[in-house]
Parts: structure tokens; sequence; C-alpha cells
């Protein structure tokens, strides 16, 4: 039998198109799971801008329609308490420890507060609430993602605000 004549593929032929194939398929794999992450950030970070968006929306739409809004700040907090027109004194509080904006819609009854923002960092120095001139109310402030370390590449998206009451 003359081995020359017989039909198939050598040795070299398979391992050739085996380690192609294996070429193909690492690549094919690493770039799926590039764009996986890639993803998931977009993900992370669209959820973090809706709800910074959604807090910016509300807290200006309810400022907007205020009498009145008191700033205080100290090291740990940054509290603005908002005259409503036709009702009690609400108050948003921002407390560094917690990372956490709180809503209370009625300051005169106690352990009523609600969370309306978590994974809430300053920008900066800056402190999250701050009234400057007569009318005008800064809200600056940055949304962490909880489930991204330092060393994901996204950090947070920032959010500002400049807004009036009226008088």
């Amino acid at each position: 039998m003359n081995i020359k004549n017989e039909n198939g593929f050598s040795l070299i032929e398979l391992m050739m198109a085996i380690a192609i194939f294996a070429v193909v398929v690492i690549a094919t794999g690493q770039t799926y799971f590039l764009f996986q992450e890639y993803w998931l950030n977009a993900s992370r970070e669209v959820s973090c801008q809706a709800r910074g968006r959604t807090f910016l929306d509300e807290v200006g739409r309810t400022i907007r329609n205020s009498s009145g809004v008191a700033v205080s700040n100290t090291s740990t907090t940054s509290t603005m308490q908002i005259a409503t027109i036709d009702g009690p004194i609400a108050e948003y509080v921002f407390t560094i420890a917690d990372e956490a904006i709180t809503y209370d819609d009625n300051i005169s009854s106690a352990n009523d507060e609600v969370m309306v923002l978590n994974n809430v960092v300053e920008l900066g120095d800056d402190p999250v609430f701050a009234r400057e001139g007569d009318r005008r109310v800064n809200i600056n402030f940055r949304v962490m993602d909880p489930d991204t370390s330092d060393n994901d590449g996204y950090q947070g998206s920032d959010f500002s605000l400049t807004t009036f009451w009226r008088n």
C-alpha cells in the first residue's frame, strides 16, 4: 500500500486547522467579554444618571414652587429646608457618613424621613446644598455605582442644578 495515494489530511494539516480554529475561538471569546464589560459599564452609568436626574427634577420643582429655602452645612451634613406655599417645611439632608440624601416632607413630625438617593458623594470641596444670593440655590453631587470598585474605570455621574424660588 502506497501512503502517497491515500486521501485525507496529514497530521501537520490537522494541527494547523486546530490551531487556526483555537485562535478564532479565543479572539471571539475575548471580544464577547470585552463588549459585555462595556455594556455593563454603560448600564451602570445610565442607572446612576437616571437616579440623579429624577432627584434633581423633583427637588428643582419643589424649590421653584416654594416660598423660601434655607441651607445649612456642617462638616458631616448638608441640609436644605424648603418652605412650601401651602404647607409645612420640607427638608432634604445629605449625610457624608451615610452617603445618602433623605427627604422629610414634614419636619414637625419625627422619624418619617425617606431616603431618596443613595451612594451620593460631594464634588470636591463644594457642599451638596448651597444658597447663593437672594433666591438662588445650587445643588452639586455625584452618584456612585455601588457595584463598581475604584479600579473599574467608571466612578459615577456628576450632577449640578442652580434654580430660583418664588417670592
